[in-house]
């Protein structure tokens, strides 16, 4: 089975959009650049009224481990994400500092450096391939745009991984097909906008993600 995991939660209605369809993975952003950025507060008040079946993902982009420690001091969070450019060193601080599951992502633009990415197998739980966009300012991550997924197929890993990248309601099935990840991972896809998620976008990806396994 896939896992899914819906990324970019920033209200109540999110939370109960989750709670109905039992995802695996509910993601929240701690980043002030992004639209979806929720504070420590409140994450602690959303996080108080989601399924304890569902885990928790606690995303920063290069954040030090001084302010990673003051959003976990309000909730413990069950997986840690980097969505920056964290070297193998600074993963390799936080998951001793903090001893908790690292999903670490990974840009991909027209290449994969294979090598490097090796290197975060023995210090990472997950990795998480997203498109990398070089020529757009901002966050990474939750810019709807999927990367040349040629790049991964036939990809194993000694670790499960999670793709990422403008997946909706139209491409998931495929790319489930064409490189089955153990997980997705969706931010964009199924919102009206940025930081506002709808409950039936989200549905119907979920739905078709469980329908096409059963049926497959």
């Amino acid at each position: 089975m896939t896992e899914i995991k819906i990324c970019g939660l920033t209200c109540e209605e999110d939370i109960r959009s989750v709670n109905n369809l039992a995802v695996d993975y509910a993601g929240f952003v701690f980043s002030s650049g992004s639209k979806r950025s929720v504070s420590a507060e409140h994450s602690q008040i959303l996080l108080s009224g989601m399924d304890q079946s569902i885990k928790s993902v606690a995303l920063f982009v290069d954040e030090s481990p001084f302010n990673i420690e003051n959003v976990l001091n309000y909730f413990e969070f069950d997986y840690i994400q980097l969505h920056g450019n964290e070297s193998v060193e600074q993963v390799r601080k936080i998951s001793t500092i903090f001893r908790k599951p690292i999903i670490k992502a990974i840009g991909v633009t027209d290449k994969v450096d294979w090598t490097k990415i090796s290197e975060y197998y023995c210090i990472a739980d997950k990795l998480l391939f997203d498109a990398k966009l070089e020529n757009l300012s901002g966050q990474p991550g939750g810019n709807g745009k999927t990367f040349n997924w040629d790049l991964l197929k036939n990809f194993r890993a000694p670790i499960p991984w999670v793709l990422a990248g403008g997946l909706n309601i139209n491409n998931v099935t495929l790319a489930i097909e064409l490189l089955s990840p153990d997980c997705v991972d969706v931010s964009s896809g199924v919102e009206d906008y940025p930081g506002k998620k709808n409950f039936d976008k989200i549905f119907s990806f979920v739905n078709a993600i469980r329908r096409n396994e059963i049926d497959g």
